[in-house]
């Protein structure tokens, strides 16, 4: 029953957005109760894949599992890949954690708030992780508030070029970017990041129900933010590519510094089993090892998972 009406709900709202909006191929998260059109000329890769069949046709059975699996482990909802070349990939990335929902909705803070809490980690967060960047910018699209900026990161001795919109919604963490590995990003493929972001569309946004707008986990929950844009690597791209090459596939891995990409990719090639780190305080499971829990903040709380 709850389905039903969840479909009756979804139908209904649909019909009530502007037609400019149905643009592109229109997805519903149910999961986070959220819109998001991606513009023609994209494969779609989604977690259902009766949703996105024309591109997950491209991948074999194994490689289908391998990414499905990367989506779940990365938190990937929204996965697609530009037709003409496969050079170019916008990825949609939804997380939950307490850190969020002590924030509830980026939108309560002042520009000026969050671009100095941005100032504490940005710099640090950014020379650590090998990305050149921008500096931040807000966005306001609506109820809806981002942040976005973009640069460039060195993974594989290739360079990859990024472009990034960030916000918290709900108590979630949603982030959408777009990744070119055939040079900078034109103004085209920013602008059609854009259009994606300003589709993504809340059923409802919810009123902050903590006491507090948590403002003191502000700072930690953007340097997060960060961290996700950067560590989520290029996911159906490097799949794709490898199978048109008739090449073994390569896994997604971490957009990190190339003496830490090869082995990951290297350990899939192979068909050995990555290395999954868990947090200690709260259980949840990474594939990059960090100081802080990604889900939690927890500091130097993730070790390796053992009996895989």
């Amino acid at each position: 029953m709850k389905k039903v009406l969840t479909l009756i709900f979804v139908v209904a709202l649909i019909a009530l957005m502007p037609i400019s909006a149905m643009a592109g191929k229109m997805l519903f998260i149910d999961e986070f109760y959220f819109f998001v059109t991606i513009p023609d000329g994209y494969y779609v890769f989604t977690r259902d894949k009766s949703e996105s069949p024309e591109g997950w046709a491209l991948l074999g059975e194994a490689e289908q599992e391998q990414l499905m699996q990367t989506y779940v482990d990365s938190n990937v909802y929204l996965n697609a890949v530009s037709k003409d070349d496969f050079s170019t990939e916008m990825v949609l990335t939804v997380i939950e954690g307490q850190t969020y929902k002590n924030i509830y909705n980026l939108n309560d803070f002042s520009d000026s708030k969050i671009k100095k809490e941005l100032g504490k980690e940005w710099e640090s967060t950014v020379q650590e992780l090998g990305m050149k960047a921008d500096s931040v910018e807000i966005y306001q699209n609506g109820d809806i508030k981002y942040f976005y900026t973009r640069g460039t990161v060195s993974t594989g001795g290739q360079t990859v070029y990024v472009m990034l919109y960030s916000t918290i919604v709900n108590g979630i963490m949603v982030q959408c970017n777009i990744r070119s590995t055939d040079g900078p990003l034109t103004s085209g493929e920013e602008s059609e990041l854009k259009q994606v972001v300003d589709s993504i569309h809340f059923t409802q946004i919810l009123k902050n129900p903590n006491k507090s707008l948590g403002s003191s986990a502000l700072g930690s929950a953007l340097k997060w933010v960060i961290i996700v844009a950067v560590a989520g690597g290029v996911s159906a791209v490097a799949n794709v590519k490898a199978r048109k090459k008739g090449s073994a596939a390569v896994a997604p891995g971490q957009l990190a510094s190339p003496a830490e990409q090869q082995p990951a990719a290297a350990n899939i090639a192979s068909g050995t089993v990555p290395v999954i780190y868990v947090c200690k305080n709260c259980g949840a499971q990474f594939n990059r090892l960090t100081a802080f829990c990604p889900n939690c903040g927890g500091s130097d709380t993730l070790v390796e998972k053992t009996g895989q």
